[in-house]
């Protein structure tokens, strides 16, 4: 049965329904379970995840957000803000009362809302089904691109498409319900991650309208927005909170050792270019001239960051939401109920075989996942570091505690694995008093040899020019080396050192003494 769509001001012409909404649907169905499953089956080996999980144990524990640096003792004092707390507690709270499941289960509930998000706010903006289903599609390749594994971002790419769908029916004379859930998607976004202020950017399709009841409703909306990102702990501490964040420092100057950091164009150059050509197709279809502006002015905006950080492609998406939905209305319609479901079949194809991967990968590191008691994690940057944190887990006193100097790459599963050791990095290169300083300038070729003369135990790898150091110091003794992982044979393997005063009054009863061999 046909339906019609009501036009939209952003259209060059009317966009009405393309008489198959069925095969659509049915096709956004099974779009959505195949972008549910790709999430679902990644495996939990993102490199922040155990940090998160970390600061989520913290939080209910102390049942407080913190203010300052809660586990880096290379940091103790230091400014520190959980900014994306509520997904932090979540994900922790997951893990504990269901294992490893209930993250998966997350990750695919997340995949899925982004899916039917996104081809919701499509819809709101004037697509036919068609675009909307292709819409979510590339929403979801985009999502899976910026966030790979589950992390607080994912939430972000679902969040988004709500607000241009709230922000969509008020341009349609939309009621005070649509203003009340603006600002709790905004709330959410804003105890979830840094990139909370992209909500306000779907208010440019109201402040861009003629009308002056739409003006209003802009004026009503943002203050919606607004009053959504003060609900939270941080609300009179955001300044600071992005102060910490955003400084330019030695850090995050190229070239960054964070491959978030490095240029977008560098890391996923066929999506920052699909993104870039948007004007070429998506200016013809926008009637108004203060909307090409607009939108123009947005979509710059967003490769201008794409082009220096690759962590801003999901920001540039988000912001080219209108661009991308005028450039799908210019594809012409399917003239035949063959080519809907050739079209529709593709469709499916692409998200399906997205899932592939995941599948395999979760076959090969679900064994490693852990619960909240084994605290093990297939972290694909610190694997390797396993070992090392297995043994001195066995073999150390039940809450001993210490100073760890580790690196980079292992700081965040560290703290996860072993939380009575107080690392000195744990991945947050963003600060420029961290400790990651020494281990970003070691990894540019300088040699630096970090804060080991107060540590008590460290876990670096044998390549880390401190390493050759410890095994040369008479208070320090070298307990062993791991077997390097099987997907980087050539990569260095890690190393267990302990500080031999510490080790003689932290170590568990019967505890065999220091060593140099195999760990495993």
């Amino acid at each position: 049965m046909s339906q019609r769509d009501d036009s939209t001001p952003s259209s060059s012409h009317a966009i009405g329904d393309d008489g198959a909404s069925r095969t659509w649907l049915v096709t956004l169905a099974a779009c959505t379970v195949a972008v549910a499953l790709q999430c679902g089956f990644a495996p939990l080996a993102d490199p922040d995840l155990p940090n998160h999980l970390s600061l989520g144990e913290w939080i209910l524990v102390h049942r407080a957000v913190p203010f300052t640096e809660p586990f880096a003792w290379t940091r103790s004092g230091a400014p520190f803000y959980a900014y994306s707390w509520l997904a932090q507690i979540a994900m922790f709270a997951l893990l504990r009362a269901t294992g490893p499941v209930g993250l998966h289960v997350l990750a695919a509930v997340l995949g899925a809302a982004i899916t039917v998000a996104s081809a919701m706010a499509s819809r709101a903006l004037g697509s036919r089904w068609s675009g909307a289903v292709a819409f979510a599609v590339a929403s979801a390749v985009v999502a899976q691109e910026c966030t790979p594994f589950l992390r607080p971002q994912l939430v972000m790419h679902a969040l988004v498409p709500l607000a241009w769908l709230c922000v969509a029916r008020l341009r349609q004379g939309g009621s005070g319900a649509s203003l009340v859930v603006l600002m709790l998607l905004s709330a959410v976004a804003a105890n979830v991650h840094i990139t909370f202020p992209v909500m306000a950017v779907p208010l440019v399709i109201l402040f861009t309208s003629d009308a002056s009841a739409t003006r209003r409703r802009a004026w009503m909306a943002a203050a919606a927005v607004a009053a959504g990102w003060m609900l939270s702990p941080y609300a009179t501490a955001w300044l600071d909170v992005f102060r910490l964040n955003f400084a330019d420092n030695v850090i995050t100057r190229p070239p960054a050792a964070n491959g978030e950091l490095a240029p977008g164009f560098i890391v996923s150059p066929l999506i920052g270019a699909a993104i870039a050509m948007l004007p070429v197709l998506a200016v013809p279809a926008l009637r108004l001239e203060r909307e090409r502006l607009a939108y123009g002015a947005l979509w710059l905006v967003g490769l201008l960051v794409f082009a220096t950080i690759f962590k801003g492609l999901g920001p540039w998406w988000w912001c080219a939401t209108p661009m991308v939905v005028a450039a799908l209305s210019r594809i012409p319609r399917a003239s035949g109920e063959p080519a809907r479901r050739l079209i529709a079949a593709l469709l499916f194809v692409l998200a399906a075989t997205l899932a592939i991967p995941s599948v395999r990968l979760y076959h090969a590191l679900a064994a490693l996942e852990g619960d909240a008691a084994s605290r093990t994690l297939p972290g694909i940057k610190s694997y390797a570091t396993e070992p090392a944190a297995r043994w001195l887990a066995r073999h150390m006193r039940r809450n001993a505690g210490g100073r760890l100097l580790t690196v980079f790459n292992y700081g965040s599963y560290l703290k996860w694995r072993l939380p009575s050791l107080s690392e000195s990095i744990d991945g947050r290169t963003i600060f420029p008093d961290s400790a990651a300083l020494p281990d970003a300038v070691a990894e540019r070729g300088v040699l630096d040899l970090g804060p080991w003369r107060s540590a008590d135990v460290a876990i670096v790898p044998l390549s880390y020019p401190v390493a050759q150091l410890l095994d040369m110091q008479e208070s320090w003794a070298r307990i062993g080396v791991a077997a390097p992982a099987p997907w980087a044979r050539s990569a260095s393997p890690a190393g267990l050192w302990v500080r031999r005063e510490w080790w003689a009054r932290s170590r568990a009863d019967r505890a065999p003494g220091p060593r140099d061999g195999i760990l495993r």
